[in-house]
């Protein structure tokens, strides 16, 4: 995908995901294109609404971000997908503070030597429910994972 394509669906999209900073949504569409270019075929090609629309929700159906060595911060934010939600620290580090997740299954942690800290948050399937409130944490290293299926 060309970048001046990416950058129109970035333009696109963001109004759906006006939560995310911009480098956070880039990075996202560039994993998700790239991992799925069938996907950034259906926007490239999209002349209707309703195909941006079917795209579009094909796209937020899963949520991945993975930190590499570096930082994601989610700060009072609520991010929804219909699939399934994933933040791995990897080598990184994953913060978030503050917001509500909720998806079919969610996976937070990590597979290498990072961190995820969760502060005030709530994570949710629709059978499960983890809520930290009044400053509550949980702070994972290393491999250790909570999958919440539902």
């Amino acid at each position: 995908m060309t970048p001046e394509t990416l950058e129109i669906i970035q333009g696109l999209v963001s109004g759906y995901f006006v939560e995310l900073t911009t480098p956070v949504l880039k990075n996202w569409l560039t994993s998700a294109f790239t991992s799925q270019p069938e996907l950034a075929e259906k926007f490239k090609n999209a002349k209707t609404s309703q195909e941006f629309e079917a795209a579009t929700e094909e796209l937020t159906s899963v949520i991945e971000a993975l930190a590499g060595e570096g930082k994601i911060e989610v700060d009072q934010a609520t991010i929804e997908a219909i699939k399934g939600i994933t933040f791995d620290h990897q080598q990184g580090t994953v913060t978030i503070m503050g917001s509500t997740l909720k998806a079919q299954n969610i996976s937070l942690g990590g597979t290498g030597s990072g961190i995820t800290t969760l502060t005030n948050t709530i994570s949710q399937t629709p059978g499960t429910r983890i809520e930290l409130k009044g400053g509550a944490q949980i702070i994972m290293t290393g491999n250790a994972r909570i999958d919440q299926k539902g």
